[in-house]
């Protein structure tokens, strides 16, 4: 199975949960930015764990996202730590380089 390897660096995560209003528009905006240059609009569906990274990335977003939607605004950490588990990349993959994505070519299905 064929993949890429994309760069999400620790400034960009960052920059894209501070400037989220929530945790949902945080991880949207996480997908958007490793699936670029791929028109939005256009997919119809995402495997998340097809859409690679290890623990220290994996690591980073779950700590920034609770930093600002879990402490910051006083809300049940739950939320975060749900919608990670549930749609948000897959973090064990030690083969993948801190700060790497590795996205792989059958992770969305674009509508037709």
């Amino acid at each position: 199975m064929n993949s890429q390897t994309k760069s999400l660096s620790r400034e960009t995560i960052r920059s894209i949960v501070t400037d989220a209003e929530s945790a949902p528009e945080a991880l949207l905006n996480l997908y958007k930015e490793v699936l670029k240059p791929i028109d939005w609009d256009t997919i119809e569906n995402i495997l998340p764990w097809k859409i690679q990274i290890n623990e220290t990335t994996g690591l980073c977003i779950l700590n920034d996202m609770h930093n600002k939607f879990s402490k910051e605004l006083g809300k049940d950490p739950w939320e975060v730590t749900s919608l990670i588990l549930n749609k948000g990349f897959s973090s064990q993959h030690s083969d993948v380089n801190d700060w790497e994505v590795r996205i792989m070519d059958d992770c969305i299905t674009l509508k037709k």
